[in-house]
């Protein structure tokens, strides 16, 4: 089956269908109805990211890279424009750094780490990472197949810090795909996360794969490194 081409921005009708909040929407209109009863359906859904892990990797330079995993719990509906804000507090419960980033889409039932880079003070020494994060637009994924998955990733110890981690990525869509973001996460023997990086792939072809060397932040030599793959909103639509 030919997987379909990206979609960029909910505003298109053909992306995600309809906007949320609409009319014909029960919820709200039962809010704008004097005389309606509260329904005795299946309660409404609540679009909400779910959080898994939170962690974080610190080198001995105060260079600094969070992470969170995230899943999108719904079957049906796509999340675009999420925000995920992490805060770094030492042992004090001072905040001591702090990192945002964003991810353009998350489809239905999706997976998906996100995380960025940021400084400490000097001598300063992360104890705890937290995570918050909002979605702004939720609607319809017709497309839930139409993902990035990576293969064959793999941690190499480098001399003098330079560690590395490479892996492929491997599309789910007809077209070709411009600067996706890999993003790896790595783990300790316990499963904690002890760190990670990101990097943009400059292309990505339709249905293809494409090699991806990610130079992490960790705190210590990983047990285990996972990579993952998503769209940014520079992701335009190859020829």
């Amino acid at each position: 089956m030919i997987a379909p081409r990206i979609w960029i921005g909910l505003t298109a009708v053909v992306l995600l269908g309809s906007a949320c909040g609409s009319a014909a929407n029960p919820q709200i209109a039962e809010k704008t109805s004097t005389t309606s009863k509260p329904s005795a359906s299946a309660p409404p859904v609540t679009h909400q990211l779910q959080v898994g892990k939170v962690g974080f990797g610190q080198d001995q330079y105060g260079l600094a890279f969070a992470v969170a995993l995230l899943t999108n719990p719904s079957n049906t509906d796509g999340a675009e424009s999420t925000t995920v804000q992490f805060s770094a507090y030492d042992a004090n419960n001072q905040v001591i750094g702090t990192a945002t980033e964003s991810l353009t889409l998350m489809r239905a039932g999706q997976a998906m780490a996100s995380g960025n880079m940021f400084t400490v003070p000097q001598g300063a020494k992360i104890a705890l990472v937290k995570a918050q994060v909002a979605t702004e637009t939720w609607a319809k994924d017709p497309h839930p197949e139409a993902v990035i998955l990576t293969q064959n990733t793999k941690f190499n110890a480098g001399q003098y810090g330079n560690n590395s981690i490479n892996g492929e990525l491997v599309s789910k869509y007809q077209s070709n795909l411009k600067q996706v973001i890999a993003t790896a996460v790595c783990y300790d023997g316990g499963a904690n996360i002890i760190g990670g990086g990101f990097t943009f792939v400059d292309l990505l072809p339709g249905g293809g794969t494409a090699g991806v060397t990610i130079h992490p932040t960790v705190t210590a030599t990983p047990a285990s490194c996972e990579m993952y793959g998503n769209i940014s909103n520079l992701s335009l639509i190859g020829t």
